[in-house]
């Protein structure tokens, strides 16, 4: 059989804060509400078209997400998608589709980087924001030439 994989990117915001259950033997998952906005067009106006994913966290980055998880934080988040089986209380078999993190990334506000499970270091960068790159100017840049210095 052949090898295949399934990989999961998010980025989004908290539509609630995160809900963490711990067990007894010292585990905990927590669970989240992510919603993502896709742009399409409809009837000739281009509107934002909200999906909303359920993702779990586990153990020690359910712990994470259960501190730094709250409404409207954005987040990244990577992760696997995991489909299961369950009856209601209807008796009808239903399936659910969820992301198991893996890795996050929490962004606290629009100017600044939020904390990775990863590293346990604050970092990353998102793709609209500035959250983790050097302010403009705080870098060594070189000077300039002088007008007299250039050869044409």
């Amino acid at each position: 059989m052949a090898f295949t994989y399934c990989k999961v990117t998010l980025v989004g915001r908290l539509g609630r804060d995160a809900e963490v259950r711990h067990f007894g033997n010292g585990g905990c998952v927590a669970t989240l509400s992510v919603v993502t906005d896709a742009r399409r067009k409809v009837d000739g106006e281009w509107t934002s078209v909200p999906s909303w994913h359920r993702v779990k966290a586990f153990d020690k980055l359910g712990e994470l997400a259960g501190r730094f998880c709250r409404k409207g934080v954005r987040v990244f988040i990577e992760g696997t998608l995991e489909t299961n089986e369950y009856t209601d209380r209807d008796g009808a078999r239903k399936k659910s589709v969820e992301v198991y993190a893996r890795e996050m990334i929490f962004f606290h506000g629009e100017d600044g980087p939020g904390r990775s499970s990863r590293d346990g270091q604050y970092g990353g960068t998102d793709a609209g924001g500035s959250g983790g790159r050097a302010a403009e100017g705080s870098v060594d840049a070189p000077s300039p030439p002088a007008d007299d210095s250039i050869p044409f």
